[in-house]
C-alpha cells in the first residue's frame, strides 16, 4: 500500500513539473526555448516570439513578409526608407522562385541549437532565367581569358562552386591553338593563359 501511495505522490510531483515547465516556456518563451538573442535589427520584436514564430510549426516567410515586402528587399528599409549600398551588392531577392527566408537567414545570432549557422546561399533557390545570368550578381575573373570570352559561365563552371571548372577547347574554337602554359590545376581560374 505505502509503495502505491508513493507511485501516486511521485506522478503527481512529475505531472506538476510538467505543467509548470509547458506554464513557464509560454509566459516567458525567449528564457525557455529561444536559440540565442535575435539580430539587432529586429530588437523591436525580441520579446514577440509570435511576431515570426507560428506555435508547434516555427518561423515561417509568410511572417517574414509582413514587414518585408519582397519587392522592397535590397531597395527599402521596413519604414520605406532607401537602403545605402554598396554598388556590387546585387538586388536578386525578386528573382527567387518562392520566398524562402529561412533557406539563406536565421534572425537569432547564437547559439544554434538545431541548424548549421553559417548558410550557403543556393542558387537553385534563384529562378532559371536570373540562374543563368551569373555576371547580374558576379564579377567574371581579370584574366585574359575571362574577359575576352563572354560565353555563358555554366559553359565551364556549377553553380555549386567556382572550382573545379570543365574547359572544352571545342566549345571555344577561336582559342583552338595549343595553350601557351596551363595554370596550376588547384588555382581558382583552372584555364590557359591565353
Amino acid at each position: 500500500m505505502a509503495v502505491v501511495v508513493m507511485n501516486r505522490w511521485l506522478l503527481r510531483v512529475i505531472a506538476a513539473l510538467v505543467v509548470g515547465i509547458i506554464g513557464f516556456a509560454i509566459i516567458h518563451p525567449e528564457r525557455m526555448i529561444a536559440p540565442g538573442p535575435v539580430k539587432p535589427a529586429h530588437s523591436a520584436i525580441a520579446k514577440d516570439c509570435f511576431a515570426c514564430h507560428t506555435p508547434f510549426l516555427g518561423a515561417s516567410p509568410t511572417r517574414c513578409t509582413v514587414c518585408h515586402k519582397v519587392a522592397d528587399i535590397g531597395r527599402l528599409t521596413t519604414r520605406g526608407s532607401p537602403i545605402a549600398r554598396a554598388a556590387k551588392a546585387p538586388i536578386f531577392h525578386q528573382s527567387l522562385v518562392e520566398p524562402n527566408c529561412m533557406a539563406c537567414h536565421s534572425d537569432h545570432a547564437e547559439p544554434r541549437l538545431t541548424r548549421r549557422a553559417d548558410k550557403r546561399f543556393a542558387h537553385s533557390l534563384l529562378k532559371p532565367e536570373t540562374r543563368a545570368q551569373c555576371s547580374s550578381c558576379h564579377t567574371p575573373p581579370d584574366t585574359p581569358f575571362h574577359q575576352s570570352n563572354r560565353a555563358n559561365c555554366s559553359t565551364c563552371h556549377n553553380d555549386r562552386a567556382w572550382a573545379p571548372a570543365s574547359f572544352d577547347h571545342a566549345l571555344f574554337p577561336a582559342r583552338s591553338q595549343p595553350c601557351g602554359g596551363l595554370r596550376d590545376l588547384s588555382s581558382a581560374d583552372r584555364l590557359c593563359d591565353l
